[in-house]
């Protein structure tokens, strides 16, 4: 459940920030966001590269950009508040 945990912090953070309705539901975008990738592995064997990014874009559309990971590397997603990123 770490996990859980971190992104409904991260959840409530965006809320906080302004970058989510303040009515949202916690639990719910939690549940969407890891049932999301059990869906697309079970349907297709896999989970796409690109998956995270496209399915927070539908939850978080604030939270997105075109930044630039300390890689060099073009990144579709910005660190979430409260979320530490590998």
């Amino acid at each position: 459940m770490p996990r859980r945990k971190a992104l409904a912090s991260a959840t409530r953070a965006g809320v906080a920030a302004g970058q989510l309705a303040p009515n949202t539901d916690v639990d719910a975008v939690v549940s969407l966001l890891i049932g999301s990738f059990y869906g697309v592995y079970v349907a297709r064997g896999a989970v796409p590269r690109d998956w995270p990014a496209r399915v927070l874009s539908q939850v978080w559309p604030l939270g997105l950009t075109n930044a630039t990971e300390p890689s060099g590397r073009r990144s579709a997603v910005l660190p979430l508040p409260g979320l530490a990123c590998p």
